[in-house]
């Protein structure tokens, strides 16, 4: 689905601009974007029909959410710090818009593995004692950057994925290029106790 209608991306970026803070992690990021005072009107309207997606995916009519906007810029690992999953076994889906155009693999697009070779790289990396939700064997990096899809887009097209699957934000490559973008952040009758979550009822 595309949201290009209406161009309202440099507002948000610019909104993003005012809230992010340095942090030592591989971007920077802020959270509940749907809560601004500024943005979070327009935020909640970009995700709507992703609520009513979200509401059938987990069966229920009311959701938990949270949007993360973030800035990557060059030089970095990338978004998400490497390859991982968000979890393991509960179901967990994610929405993605990015603000500005990732239209080639240049640009640090999200990249990820399906199903099947997510189970592979999970059997390499408990056979060398690794129970985590990130990948650390160099070998398994091989494969992930082998066999990982990227999701290139214009800015305003969204996709998801269940993060289940192993995936990453690629390190960006052009210089002087700066992505930004939205991650709703959806959850069902399971919450995580570290995050601040907005109940949406359909």
């Amino acid at each position: 689905m595309s949201l290009n209608k209406i161009d309202k991306f440099a507002v948000i970026r610019k909104r993003i601009d005012q809230l992010v803070r340095e942090q030592h992690e591989a971007d920077k990021r802020c959270w509940n974007l749907e809560l601004d005072t500024q943005i979070g009107d327009t935020i909640t309207k970009l995700f709507s029909n992703a609520f009513k997606e979200a509401s059938e995916f987990y069966g229920q009519t009311h959701i938990y959410i949270s949007v993360m906007g973030n800035r990557v810029k060059k030089d970095i690992l990338g978004s998400g710090g490497g390859w991982h999953q968000d979890t393991r076994i509960k179901p967990q889906k994610k929405w993605f818009v990015y603000l500005s155009d990732v239209d080639n693999i240049q640009r640090g697009p999200t990249q990820f593995l399906n199903i099947y070779q997510t189970i592979f790289i999970k059997f390499l990396e408990l056979f060398c004692f690794n129970f985590g939700n990130r990948v650390n064997l160099n070998l398994s990096n091989w494969f992930c950057k082998m066999w990982g899809k990227h999701a290139v887009h214009k800015k305003g097209v969204m996709f998801s994925a269940d993060t289940r699957l192993i995936h990453r934000g690629t390190p960006i490559e052009e210089d002087g290029f700066e992505r930004y973008a939205l991650t709703l952040y959806v959850y069902g009758k399971h919450t995580p106790a570290n995050m601040t979550l907005t109940k949406i009822e359909l």
